[in-house]
């Protein structure tokens, strides 16, 4: 039975008291950039590709790549913490997702290996494979609880008891994985969040409402004055300095690197095929980002950017009241 809690680990270090970092928290994976859905809260509602920066091409990922990938992930002198293999798309449109997860596993790179999927393409055979892959999380992202809901929010055409079957048949084969199911509070009506709990915490491990909080550019919301909340409802002050682009690094499914999420930055660092990822990791390009943004004049594709706002679960996430001892540490 499933827990009503957040799917993130809330035993936390201060961050400012250990950056910068010698070896990134957590490597995004990016396998594909591809999704079927048009969620209308998504950057892909905009049906002319404004916003969509590289995601625009729907690339998977190819082997070659991610077994690179891998391999340099070994080069840094610490353990990652997390390995995700997901990011702006949805990652179970690369059929290899399975063996992916199962090389890290059987290649001994440490890490917790997790995804963020909508899972509308599972079906029995790939929830039973993906369930024996030795994936460590899986948090599925619902947009409705009914069909009608679906084609609403995503344009989708999903059959709403198969899909429910599909995540009844992961959530039984499995054995160390954690399946974590969560829904926006947006898609749902009046008296549903009890339906959702009673439907989800027997096929689950953890169940949770998320609050819908800006995140992409062609978003309009209009930002408040000293204080904002995050998807788990949370308030904090503003923050200035963003603690993603010092703890989290993205490889794009051409092997391209990127300091952060942003799917619009120009910012990248290079590419895995040219430099591994450790040396783009401690580059004098990605170091003088993370000194601008301690400093406050940080890139200009960060001005609008809500995602700092999206990474700050607990105030040990906070970094702006330690930017000078940061920046202090990074010119050393």
């Amino acid at each position: 039975m499933g827990e009503i809690k957040p799917s993130f680990d809330t035993n936390r270090q201060i961050l400012g008291q250990i950056l910068p970092l010698d070896t990134p928290f957590t490597v995004i994976v990016d396998t594909s950039e591809a999704c079927p859905f048009r969620c209308d809260y998504c950057f892909r509602s905009d049906p002319d590709k404004k916003n969509w920066g590289y995601a625009a091409k729907n690339d998977l990922m190819d082997w070659e790549t991610f077994c690179k990938i891998a391999e340099q992930i070994r080069e840094f002198p610490q353990d990652v913490k997390q390995i995700s293999l997901s990011n702006h798309g949805e990652p179970l449109c690369n059929r290899r997702l399975p063996d992916m997860a199962r090389y890290l596993k059987q290649n001994h790179i440490n890490g917790r290996v997790s995804i963020h999927t909508n899972a509308a393409l599972l079906d029995e055979k790939y929830a039973l494979d993906l369930a024996e892959s030795g994936i460590d999380r899986i948090v599925v992202s619902l947009q409705g609880l009914t069909a009608e809901k679906y084609r609403e929010v995503c344009g989708f055409p999903l059959d709403y008891e198969v899909f429910y079957r599909n995540l009844k048949i992961l959530y039984e084969a499995k054995t160390n994985t954690q399946l974590c199911v969560k829904i926006p509070d947006t898609v749902l009506e009046d008296g549903e969040e009890e339906r959702f709990y009673e439907r989800f915490q027997p096929i689950a491990d953890r169940v949770f409402v998320e609050q819908i909080i800006p995140i992409w550019l062609n978003i309009e919301v209009k930002k408040p004055a000293r204080e904002i909340k995050n998807k788990y409802g949370d308030v904090f002050p503003i923050q200035e300095c963003c603690p993603l682009i010092f703890h989290t690094i993205v490889v794009s499914p051409g092997g391209d690197v990127y300091p952060c999420t942003q799917v619009m930055t120009p910012y990248t660092l290079g590419n895995i095929h040219e430099r591994p990822l450790r040396q783009l990791w401690e580059s004098p390009r990605r170091r003088a980002l993370l000194a601008d943004q301690c400093k406050g004049t940080a890139h200009p594709i960060c001005k609008d950017c809500y995602i700092s706002q999206n990474t700050v679960y607990t105030k040990e996430d906070m970094i702006d009241g330690y930017r000078e001892e940061i920046l202090a540490r990074l010119n050393k």
